[in-house]
């Protein structure tokens, strides 16, 4: 049976198979299994393994959370129909600040190619609810 890592941080080595791992869209218990079955390898505890995966992943894709700011310039830069069929852009949005208590902010996106198939479509049924919902928005579907 392989021994863990009780030092703290994991070793250069390691973490290169775990990038590796990562880069092939690897769960964290799968990328521990492989982990297991190499030689030479001190296998991290799983703690570590996700504590370096989410430190990874915030250097890639960047944080998590995003202001409200940060979203309404990403709404404004995406307002335009792109070329490509595939690209998401903004249909539509409403930004109503004046009501400190109500603020309205809504917005609308897709893709030029979701809305010419929808066309044939008897039903649409639209969903971002999960990331919504962990970025702390309240979503009605």
């Amino acid at each position: 049976k392989k021994e863990f890592t009780s030092s703290y941080g994991l070793s250069d080595t390691v973490k290169k198979e775990i990038n590796r791992l990562f880069d092939l869209k690897m769960k964290p218990k799968a990328i521990m299994e492989s982990l297991l079955k190499m030689k030479n390898i001190k296998v991290p505890k799983m703690s570590q393994l996700r504590n370096y995966l989410s430190d990874r992943r915030r250097t890639i894709y960047g944080q998590s959370t995003i202001s409200l700011g940060e979203l309404e310039a990403w709404i404004h830069s995406h307002s335009s129909l792109p070329l490509d069929p595939h690209e998401v852009f903004v249909l539509c949005y409403r930004i109503d600040d004046s009501d400190e208590q109500n603020p309205i902010f809504r917005f609308v996106m897709s893709t030029k190619y979701l809305i010419e198939i929808s066309k044939d479509a008897s039903v649409v049924h639209a969903d971002a609810t999960y990331k919504l919902i962990w970025q702390g928005f309240p979503v009605l579907v």
